[in-house]
């Protein structure tokens, strides 16, 4: 398997990351979207159907080697999340920009969008409601977010997997 780079984004490209991602991959589907990354998780049934998600421009992820043949898609070895995240930012070269992160529904990829506190009162927890001022909602699922006790320990994982691509490109540039 080629170690050559997939995916280069413009130095003017400030959409954030589209991705297709196999079923046997759900922690690193999760993880994409908590970086910001446009992130479709299914199971791929067809080389027709994953022709048609590239060529839409997404990146296709999965473990399946019954896909590995088909040119451009991004094919991981590896178990573990943050092995497979080194593993892909071996494959493709992009960026995770902060100002994405936690903008995305971890469970079906839409944008974030603030609600006012009041509008929820009743569906958080009553300590949460009473000590958190921001909160934000899926628009489609309707599961509401806000800013826990588990954050910090989400960024810091979210900056130990960006930063596997940015070493990447420093090294490169």
């Amino acid at each position: 398997m080629s170690s050559a780079l997939i995916y280069k984004p413009d130095s003017q490209d400030t959409v954030p990351n589209r991705f297709v991602v196999d079923a046997m991959l759900g922690k690193m589907a999760k993880w994409l979207r908590v970086l910001g990354a446009d992130t479709l998780y299914t199971r791929l049934k067809s080389a027709e159907e994953i022709r048609r998600f590239m060529a839409s421009g997404r990146i296709v992820i999965t473990k399946n080697r019954k896909w590995e043949k088909i040119e451009g898609i991004v094919c991981l070895e590896a178990n573990r999340l943050d092995e497979q995240f080194a593993e892909l930012a071996q494959k493709i070269r992009t960026k995770f920009p902060e100002e994405f992160w936690f903008s995305r529904c971890v469970t079906c990829n839409e944008i974030l969008v603030g609600v006012d506190k009041h509008s929820i009162k009743g569906k958080v927890p009553e300590y949460v409601w009473n000590s958190m001022d921001e909160f934000s909602m899926c628009p489609s699922c309707l599961k509401i977010f806000w800013e826990g006790s588990h954050v910090g320990r989400m960024v810091e994982k979210a900056c130990r997997l960006s930063k596997m691509f940015k070493n990447k490109e420093e090294v490169e540039t």
